[in-house]
């Protein structure tokens, strides 16, 4: 019998084995007074006599084999002893199936469980043919084809399988491997559900008999109880290490408080020892941060069996404080008694913190972290509120840094935001502490006063915020020239709520910006005005659709032939219910509206088909000069228009002159100064518009390729009475000869002007003088005119000469 033992390590004397061996010894094998040649009688009659109870003939003494119950009986014992001890283990299925294979000579016994996508998984197995424990896995489980394991598991009753009955094909296959004769399947169950199978698979025919089925089912509800103790144990481990190596900290307490266990998670948030917390309660972590009301209100709850969920600040052990979301769980005993507590701390420090970042930059600007536009609503609120509770006013003014887009444009965003940091300093430190400073916009700030006495205190601090932003010379090391507009509101005179004293404060401000720079406050003739630019802008649009717009023309004169060199093109616009519109009025709104692009755009393709006709008529060699304003560089269409515009009237653009303001080209991006630099590479000359009233810097004539410098009528009509202006052109004369550069003098009005200006060497000349702007179709008879007299002077001069 011993060498049908495969596997007998690890198997003592109180194993299986070992009681089996204690069992032979006393019941089947003769003394040693019987014994001799019938031992082996005995022995051999074994094998025969065990799978029931029979006689066996060993000599002079007849003995009765045992049943298969009693050979079961220390396997039972083995089992029952397990059970008791808490010793379930994996071993459990190998011992059984090492007993029955040694005892019962069975040539195959395993124990299998069902597993994924329907097979089977062996968890033990023992007899000669070990070798196909690969061939069970591929059974497949509770399928028909299965039998008798599919069977024993569908139906949780025993199944006898032999080779004379029904043929399922893995099956038949599996016992051809070993030459089984016959099979037996045992469900082993636990609680009602099938665990698992135990089969024996012999390759003799009647040794699986019903008598031995029956015997086995003991045993088959032993190692059920052993499987399920297992799975529990399993359960309970994967449990354990599931809880300890949690990310959330978790603490276990008795009814008291104290703490009786903590995983690893909890250690690393406290950053306590195990050794320090447990036997210690929970309070080694109060951070003081709440009040003791709240510390009743959970003790309340969880003692009476409910489950406790809130935030808590607990301190750690380095000092420092953390933010947990914390759930404590009441463990009940059978009579509904608290034992235990089960907390989970869920670390939300960063969270919290994300969750304050937030709300904090939702209320505040993020470059100088004051109050946004949403905020200073609020605070706007409150101030009123204030000052109604007091007897006050509350004043809101807005401040707005002049040609901020010119900055970033020209110095780049970097001295952008600096400038800005330099005004909202500047400002914080012209109102008092208690009054509020926010950036109402990307150049634009706010002050809110909630406590003003009277209307000349809010003129005064808008005065000193002023000087105090005029004052900024230098920024990021670059110099600057910084100016603010300024328009403000009183409450409750000019509005008696936040939204209406932010639109009055607006309408002064835009004011303000339109003679900037300059402080203005709300009046009832700003909303006049602000509701007649309105209409304008409305008229405007609808007179760019109709054709309103005509141009007129302003002949520029040679000083040194008398003849017409050029036209400067005017832009007129006679409206049939406004009648004549100034100039001065409609184009400031129209570069407001951005309607100036349509316009500047029709303007040039307006000169292009008028030099198109008079060239039709013979008059050639004209050089026609286009304001041109910064809305329309920086709208990125102008060359295109240009393009367009020439291409179709069969042009050369050598005809247009462009005069561009020196702000125009001071504060140009880089894509507009690529844009502006190809408009003159197709030919189109340039003009520097009111030379001498912009920038101080000159920067711009070595860096845009300047035809022309035109100097502004304001020192042209002083410069007879007025040596400074006098000064001025002279030395805008001298400038442009030294850079060979052309320049004109416009607004000249008298025979003198034109003496002194022939006298300082200027090229050119365009005023009253000679002739006022006058229409297209009159500009042929000026231009004769013009001719005749140069004529006439010349033989004048020859006649004298003779």
């Amino acid at each position: 019998m011993s060498d049908r033992v495969t596997d007998r390590e690890d198997l003592g004397e109180g194993s299986p084995i070992g009681l089996l061996e204690a069992f032979d010894n006393a019941v089947i094998r003769p003394d040693s007074a019987r014994c001799g040649r019938q031992s082996r009688a005995v022995a051999g009659s074994m094998e025969r006599a065990v799978p029931g109870r029979s006689v066996v003939t060993a000599g002079p003494d007849d003995r009765i084999a045992p049943t298969p119950a009693e050979t079961l009986s220390p396997l039972i014992a083995e089992l029952d002893r397990r059970l008791r001890e808490r010793g379930a283990d994996g071993s459990a299925g190998d011992h059984c199936c090492a007993f029955l294979a040694t005892v019962f000579g069975f040539d195959l016994v395993w124990i299998g469980e069902p597993a994924g996508n329907r097979r089977v998984q062996v968890r033990a197995v023992r007899g000669r043919a070990e070798s196909l424990a690969a061939s069970l896995a591929e059974l497949p489980a509770r399928t028909a084809d299965s039998e008798p394991l599919g069977r024993a598991l569908s139906t949780a009753e025993p199944q006898l399988w032999t080779s004379g009955g029904p043929q399922p094909g893995v099956w038949a296959r599996l016992s051809g491997l070993a030459n089984f004769a016959e099979s037996l399947s045992i469900p082993i169950k636990h609680g009602g559900e099938t665990l698992a199978v135990l089969t024996a698979h012999s390759a003799r025919a009647g040794v699986l008999t019903p008598e031995l089925s029956a015997a086995l089912l003991p045993v088959a509800d032993r190692l059920g109880m052993v499987l399920s103790d297992c799975r529990s144990e399993t359960r309970l481990k994967v449990q354990s290490l599931a809880l300890m190596a949690a990310a959330n900290g978790i603490v276990i307490t008795d009814r008291n408080g104290t703490i009786d266990w903590v995983n690893d998670g909890f250690l690393t948030l406290t950053g306590y020892e195990a050794e320090e917390l447990i036997g210690d309660s929970p309070r080694i972590l109060n951070s003081g941060a709440h009040d003791p009301a709240v510390y009743d209100k959970l003790w309340k709850t969880i003692l009476g069996g409910e489950v406790w969920r809130g935030e808590m600040i607990n301190r750690c052990k380095n000092g420092s404080l953390v933010t947990i979301r914390e759930t404590i769980t009441p463990v009940l005993d059978s009579g509904g008694a608290v034992t235990h507590f089960i907390a989970v701390h869920e670390d939300i420090t960063a969270c919290r913190d994300a969750e304050e970042r937030s709300a904090y930059f939702m209320a505040h600007d993020v470059l100088t972290g004051l109050p946004n536009r949403a905020l200073m609503r609020d605070r706007l609120q409150q101030a009123m509120l204030w000052a109604d509770r007091n007897a006050r006013a509350a004043v809101l003014i807005l401040v707005d840094i002049d040609q901020f887009r010119d900055v970033n444009e020209t110095h780049g965003h970097g001295v952008g935001d600096a400038l800005i940091l330099a005004v909202s300093e500047a400002i914080r430190n012209s109102v008092r502490r208690s009054d509020t400073v926010a950036r109402f916009g990307a150049d634009e700030f706010a002050a809110i006063l909630g406590d003003i006495a009277s209307p000349s205190d809010a003129w005064m601090l808008a005065g000193r915020i002023q000087d105090a932003i005029g004052r900024i010379q230098r920024v990021d090391g670059q110099p600057l020239r910084v100016s603010a507009s300024i328009g403000g509101a009183i409450y409750p005179a000019d509005a008696g709520n936040p939204d209406s004293l932010i639109q009055s404060a607006e309408l002064a401000l835009r004011s303000a910006k339109a003679n900037r720079p300059q402080v203005q406050f709300y009046s009832r003739r700003l909303s006049e005005e602000t509701r007649a630019r309105s209409a304008l802008r409305h008229d405007l649009a609808k007179a760019l659709r109709a054709g309103e717009f005509f141009l007129n023309f302003q002949p520029q004169i040679d000083l040194a032939t008398g003849q017409v060199s050029g036209l400067e093109a005017l832009a007129r616009w006679r409206s049939p219910t406004r009648g004549f519109v100034s100039p001065g009025e409609f184009i400031p709104v129209a570069e407001e509206s951005g309607l100036i692009v349509d316009l500047g755009a029709w303007v040039i393709d307006e000169v292009c088909r008028q030099l198109a006709c008079w060239q039709r008529q013979g008059i050639t060699g004209l050089r026609v000069a286009i304001n041109i304003s910064t809305v329309q560089v920086r709208h990125g269409q102008l060359l295109t228009d240009v393009e367009d515009s020439v291409t179709r009237h069969n042009l050369s653009a050598a005809s247009l002159e462009f005069e561009l303001t020196e702000s125009v080209l001071l504060n140009q991006s880089t894509q507009a100064a690529r844009e502006l630099t190809s408009l003159h590479a197709m030919g189109i000359n340039w003009a520097v518009d009111d030379f001498g009233t912009g920038y101080s810097s000159l920067e711009y004539l070595r860096t845009f390729p300047i035809d022309k410098l035109k100097i502004d009528r304001s020192f042209v009509s002083g410069m007879i009475d007025d040596d400074n202006d006098l000064a001025i052109v002279r030395s805008v004369i001298g400038l442009a000869k030294n850079l060979n550069l052309r320049v004109i003098a416009e607004g000249v009005e008298t025979p003198e002007q034109v003496a002194r200006l022939r006298e300082f060497g200027c090229d050119e000349i365009q005023g009253y003088v000679f002739s006022p702007p006058i229409a297209a179709d009159a500009i042929p008879a000026k231009i004769a005119e013009t001719l005749d007299a140069a004529l006439a002077a010349r033989a004048e001069c020859a006649a004298v000469s003779s």
